[in-house]
C-alpha cells in the first residue's frame, strides 16, 4: 500500500487485440470481451458458495492504460465498476460518453455493450471490481443505480481501503469468510447508492418488479404494457432511457438468468426448469437456453456439476 492508502500499480504487459482471457474460469459465462490494454492477473476467489449469495465480489482487478488502450463488453456477465485513481477514462455506453475522472466511479452493467476506454489525459491507474449475486439486478433497480453510468463518490477514499481488504480475504479463501467478503462487496454497493444523487424512480421499478413476477409465466409485452396502462411504445422507450435494452430483451434475460440458476442448484430437470420460467414447450426453452449460455440445458447442468465437484 502506498502512503495516502492507494494500493501500489501492479506490473503488466502490453498485449494486443484478445478475445476474453480465462482467468481460471472468471469469464466463462457468455458475453464476450475484446482487450486492446493489458489485463493483468486479477484477484478472485470462485467458490460455491457464491452462487447462493445476493452479492459477490467476483474479481479485482488493478491496472494501468495507456493512451487508446481499451476494452469492449459486448455482453459482460457482472457488473463492472471502475475506480480511476490517476488519469481519466472514457465510458461509451447507451449511445453516450461521459467522463469517469478520480473521485468517480463508472458502472459497466450487465449484459449490456459498453467500451471502456482511457480519457482525455491518455492515461488511467484504475480499480476494476466485479460484482455478482442473485439479487443484485433488483438492487440495482431499485436502489436508483441501473440508469447510472456515472457516480461522484462521496468518500472515494474508502474504495481503495475496501479493495485491499477484499484482496487479502480472497486470496485467502477462507471458508469462514464468505460472509465477510459477500459484506465487504454489499459496502463497496452502499457506498455508490449514498453517492448517487436523486430517488430512485419509483415508478420504473414497480414496472421492474412486474417483470419479475411473470418470470414462471407466458406473456407477451403488449400484454404487460396493457397491464400497467402504457402502449409498447412508451414501455419500449422507458426500457431503453433506464436499462439500455428492449422490455422483451429484459424478461428474456431474466427468465434465461433464473433458468441457469435453478439447473445450477440442480434443484429441477430440464422439463421442470422450462416450466418455472414459462415455457410450456422444452424443446423450446432448450434452443433458447443454448442461444443465450452457449450449451444445451443438460451440458450447462454437466459443467456445473463438474465445477461444484472440483471444489469439494
Amino acid at each position: 500500500m502506498a502512503d495516502n492508502g492507494i494500493p501500489k500499480e501492479s506490473q503488466t504487459e502490453k498485449s494486443g487485440v484478445r478475445s476474453r482471457p480465462d482467468w481460471k474460469g472468471a469469464f466463462r459465462e457468455g458475453g464476450e470481451d475484446v482487450l486492446r490494454a493489458p489485463f493483468g492477473e486479477p484477484v478472485c476467489w470462485f467458490c460455491p458458495e457464491r452462487f447462493q449469495l445476493p452479492l459477490w465480489p467476483e474479481f479485482l482487478l488493478q491496472i494501468r492504460w495507456g493512451k487508446e488502450e481499451s476494452v469492449t463488453h459486448h455482453a459482460s456477465y457482472v457488473y463492472a465498476l471502475e475506480f480511476p485513481l490517476f488519469g481519466d477514462l472514457t465510458l461509451i455506453s447507451r449511445d453516450r460518453d461521459v467522463v469517469i475522472r478520480p473521485g468517480c466511479a463508472g458502472i459497466v452493467h450487465r449484459g449490456e455493450y459498453s467500451l471502456l476506454k482511457t480519457g482525455p489525459s491518455g492515461f488511467c491507474s484504475k480499480l476494476s471490481i466485479g460484482l455478482r449475486g442473485l439479487a443484485l439486478s433488483t438492487l440495482m433497480t431499485s436502489c436508483g443505480l441501473s440508469g447510472k453510468l456515472l457516480v461522484p463518490l462521496k468518500n472515494p477514499a474508502r474504495v481503495p481501503r475496501i479493495f485491499h481488504e477484499l484482496e487479502q480475504l480472497l486470496l485467502g479463501q477462507n471458508p469462514d469468510e464468505i460472509p465477510k467478503i459477500s459484506a465487504l462487496g454489499m459496502e463497496l454497493f452502499n457506498l455508490l447508492v449514498l453517492s448517487a444523487s436523486g430517488p430512485p424512480d419509483e415508478e420504473f421499478s414497480r414496472i421492474l418488479n412486474l417483470f419479475t413476477s411473470c418470470i414462471p409465466k407466458k406473456c407477451t409485452i403488449e400484454e404487460l404494457a396493457d397491464r400497467l396502462s402504457l402502449s409498447p411504445v412508451t414501455l419500449e422507450r422507458l426500457f431503453r432511457r433506464h436499462i439500455g435494452k428492449s422490455p422483451k430483451r429484459y424478461l428474456y434475460e431474466l427468465k434465461m438468468d433464473a433458468a441457469r440458476e435453478l439447473l445450477r442448484r440442480g434443484s429441477a430437470s430440464v422439463q421442470e426448469t422450462a416450466f418455472k420460467v414459462g415455457y410450456e414447450d422444452p424443446l423450446a426453452f432448450s434452443r433458447e437456453f443454448r442461444k443465450y449460455s452457449g450449451v444445451s440445458p443438460r451440458e450447462f447442468q454437466r459443467i456445473e456439476s463438474a465445477k461444484n465437484f472440483n471444489n469439494d
